[in-house]
């Protein structure tokens, strides 16, 4: 994982270098090293998830909880109030 982390650092120094130049050559290599850690990273986490699965005893679960952990949606907003005859009544949430 360190190494991930490592080439996340990178990344983000070619992405300062890149925005404070014009060179063709340098947004390329940027654009594939962006690409490869992508892909790197793609496969880092199903390596990973299979391991859960095959070491768990509950393989069912398991899987169920990697579903949720992936499609995970996190909201900080209910959304704008409504505006109902020019007053504002706040949202309820939906975890009331």
């Amino acid at each position: 994982m360190t190494g991930i982390k490592a080439s996340n650092q990178h990344k983000r120094d070619l992405y300062l270098l890149c925005r404070s130049t014009n060179n063709p050559k340098l947004k390329n290599h940027y654009k594939t090293y962006c690409k490869i850690l992508s892909d790197v990273i793609k496969i880092a986490k199903k390596l990973y998830y299979n391991k859960l699965i095959t070491d768990s005893n509950n393989k069912a679960k398991s899987i169920w909880n990697i579903v949720e952990t992936e499609t995970k949606k996190e909201s900080n907003d209910n959304g704008p109030p409504l505006n109902i005859d020019g007053e504002y009544i706040p949202r309820l949430s939906k975890h009331s």
